[in-house]
């Protein structure tokens, strides 16, 4: 996202400050006006501190519309960095905000991604819950080689929906949201709005729970999800890594920010490279 005044530098990546209302109505704006095709992103620590060692997710990041505070991690740090408290913007309650959206705007909804049980029982929710928006494609995120992943961006051409969730694992779901944009471009035709959705498949149909209230409130979301899934030890060392760079920062005025090579540009390494034929743990 480009650095603006709607936007705080967190670690060399420019965060957006815009509320959860204010986004809606860029999303709005984005479907009407039919100008581009968009990435909406949601930002973490982890992903953060991945994207420092990964340069294909760092340009993804840094190439995205608009990046969103998905995790207290990120939002903690936009205080530290500016002096004013921001708030965290789940990205499964955005994503519940944008299908009330859809509904109200009859809005054409693609969901891509998770197992075909989960996706079809994401669509019967969407449906029952949403009625207003229009589902007009669902597809798992499994794929057997490059004419599937073809034949899946050739359905997606052709049904121009205004708005794809694509719910994979991170760098798998941005690559696919960017070969999707390589390829609405090309084709000289407009899906305004995508948005990677990581689990969120998952936790609305209770597939993978959702944390208490209590534990969202003291911002314990990793803790819950570390108890679920233990495999998840080895990623959750990103978050004190990033806290320490975060008080690196603004404590001692060290640079610590992630900083491009000076010769990148935007149609360099992760930009156009093709989606995996795996699905991501999410």
């Amino acid at each position: 996202m480009i650095e603006s005044n709607k936007t705080i530098n967190v670690l060399g990546f420019h965060t957006s400050t815009l509320s959860r209302e204010e986004i809606l109505t860029l999303v709005a704006n984005w479907i009407t006006n039919r100008e581009d095709s968009h990435h909406l992103m949601a930002l973490n620590p982890i992903k953060v501190c991945r994207a420092r060692k990964e340069k294909a997710l760092a340009i993804h990041i840094a190439n995205a519309d608009l990046l969103y505070p998905d995790a207290y991690g990120i939002a903690w740090a936009m205080t530290q960095f500016s002096g004013t408290k921001y708030p965290t913007i789940p990205g499964c309650d955005l994503m519940y905000d944008i299908m009330k959206l859809a509904s109200e705007n009859k809005y054409r909804v693609f969901l891509l991604g998770s197992s075909q049980a989960i996706v079809e029982k994401t669509k019967d929710i969407f449906q029952r819950d949403y009625a207003g928006a229009a589902i007009v494609g669902i597809r798992n995120g499994y794929f057997k080689n490059d004419d599937d992943i073809q034949s899946v961006l050739s359905q997606i051409i052709n049904i121009q929906p205004d708005i794809i969730l694509v719910a994979m694992g991170a760098l798998i779901q941005e690559n696919w949201i960017e070969m999707i944009r390589t390829k609405t471009r090309q084709a000289s035709i407009v899906i305004p709005m995508c948005m990677g959705v990581g689990g969120s498949f998952d936790a609305i149909t209770g597939n993978v729970p959702r944390p208490p209230a209590w534990m969202l409130r003291l911002h314990l979301e990793w803790l819950f999800r570390l108890f679920q899934q233990p495999f998840r030890a080895p990623r959750m060392l990103a978050l004190p890594q990033f806290a320490l760079l975060v008080l690196i920062k603004k404590i001692f005025k060290i640079d610590t920010d992630y900083h491009f090579p000076a010769t990148w540009h935007g149609d360099d390494l992760g930009m156009r490279s093709e989606p995996s034929t795996q699905q991501a743990e999410v």
